[in-house]
């Protein structure tokens, strides 16, 4: 690991501190499991993305898991400038076509490994 992924890993996890305070969480726990509803992933993905200046999108989270960790090489692979944009803009277009029962179930079988 390298000092940027750890301060990126950082501060991403003082978000989730601010957000759930008292809660014990691992670089690798997902935050679906632990306590989050999709409103409330929405919003650290919002502060993540202002912390950092990207621009995440939240179908990003349908390929990857929302972990500190997870999160970390999201904005990594952002600033990097590898973020594959095609590939989100392709869930993206799946996602636009799903009823809203339709997307919480994909993200809780996709995001939150059930």
């Amino acid at each position: 690991m390298t000092i940027a992924e750890a301060s990126i890993e950082e501060q991403i996890s003082e978000i989730w501190r601010q957000q759930f305070p008292g809660l014990v969480f691992g670089l690798d726990d997902n935050i679906f499991d632990l306590v989050a509803d999709s409103l409330r992933a929405v919003l650290i993905l919002a502060l993540v993305n202002t912390q950092f200046g990207t621009n995440i999108p939240i179908t990003s989270l349908l390929t990857t898991p929302f972990s500190v960790r997870g999160l970390a090489e999201l904005v990594e692979l952002y600033l990097l400038g590898t973020f594959d944009e095609a590939l989100v803009q392709s869930l993206l277009d799946e996602v636009e076509g799903m009823s809203d029962q339709e997307v919480a179930d994909s993200l809780g079988q996709r995001v939150g490994g059930a």
